[in-house]
């Protein structure tokens, strides 16, 4: 398959990274889990209140989001809505984080690359390995392990240098999505044919 291509976006380094945890994306349950993030973000509270989350988004489970939000007494936490654009939210988050069962292809996590803002997702669908190389350009968890996933945020926090190089490898990987690199593969698929 081949993915859609990236908008020109700025360097990384013209971009200063804020205390922020993003998630975009439809509030749904069934693939995205967020109430999975809204868990994990209860123990990064506890822990860390210094950091912010952030959501991006709408859908038929906002409701049952912010009633979640409002049971684990979520403090640092804001649901944006739907933008338009979702440009300023990328150039000012660190991280941006999904909990998803599933995916397609995980569009969001490319996009944020190309703002150096750092994808962490389970490790439960093929096309993120795609996306990212754990380590490398972003952080993959074992599926569906909140202790892990919250262990790999608080790490990540924590080691300025290591979100230094992982920025900017998220930020070179973003690249292989840029509109030529992307018009390129299907000139190549329809040469083929």
């Amino acid at each position: 398959a081949i993915a859609n291509p990236l908008l020109p976006a700025e360097e990384p380094t013209v971009c200063p990274k804020e205390k922020i945890v993003l998630f975009v994306g439809r509030f749904t349950h069934s693939d995205k889990r967020i109430d999975r993030l809204l868990r994990i973000w209860k123990q990064i509270e506890q822990k860390r209140s210094d950091w912010r989350l952030i959501l991006v988004g709408d859908g038929i489970e906002r409701e049952s989001l912010h009633r979640l939000a409002h049971r684990l007494n979520l403090q640092r936490i804001e649901f944006a809505g739907y933008r338009q654009d979702v440009a300023p939210f990328y150039r000012r988050a660190s991280f941006i984080c999904l909990t998803s069962s599933f995916e397609g292809f995980g569009m969001c996590l490319v996009e944020a690359q190309q703002y150096g803002c750092i994808p962490v997702a389970f490790d439960s669908y093929a096309a993120v390995h795609e996306i990212m190389q754990e380590g490398k350009s972003g952080i993959l968890v074992p599926p569906y392990d909140l202790k892990r996933y919250t262990e790999a945020l608080l790490s990540a926090f924590d080691d300025q240098d290591r979100q230094e190089q992982l920025r900017r490898n998220s930020y070179a990987s973003a690249k292989r999505y840029e509109l030529a690199a992307i018009g390129e593969k299907w000139l190549q698929l329809f040469a083929g044919l």
